[in-house]
């Protein structure tokens, strides 16, 4: 896996957990933007030794980086804070899944809200965001392929 593939999966792991259990109190933002931090400070720090493992053997280089990632949702599941104190990881154990009415909470919360941005203006954002990469991806061909 790329590096980058690697942390934008760590934010997406993080938001979706986010987005399904949004009852987080007044710390959840603070605990989703530490955590994300530190998440990706251990993936940058062990990215080394998952190379060397992966040039030993591919196969176990995978299996490395998926348990990797699976200690860290279940770690986001057991410490997300939630205002009635039930870990996410039990609500999930006890079926209390997410609804389309918590998930719309979620993205009310984030500020995203289906109402605020039409569909039309998402794909521009979208393709705006594209051209911007890019431009980047042009000027500076050499720094992109060092972080790949």
């Amino acid at each position: 896996m790329k590096l980058l593939f690697k942390i934008g999966f760590i934010i997406a792991v993080h938001m979706a957990v986010f987005l399904s259990y949004p009852e987080t109190g007044e710390f959840g933002g603070y605990y989703l933007a530490i955590s994300i931090v530190l998440w990706t400070g251990f993936m940058l720090f062990i990215n080394l030794s998952v190379k060397i493992i992966k040039f030993i053997s591919g196969a176990l280089g995978h299996v490395v980086n998926l348990a990797i990632l699976i200690v860290m949702f279940l770690s986001i599941a057991l410490t997300l804070p939630q205002k009635d104190r039930i870990t996410v990881l039990e609500k999930i154990k006890d079926g209390k899944y997410p609804t389309k009415q918590t998930i719309q909470t979620s993205l009310h919360k984030l500020g995203l809200a289906k109402k605020n941005i039409p569909a039309k203006q998402l794909r521009k954002i979208n393709d705006g965001l594209g051209k911007v990469l890019d431009k980047i991806e042009e000027k500076t061909p050499d720094a992109i392929k060092e972080i790949k």
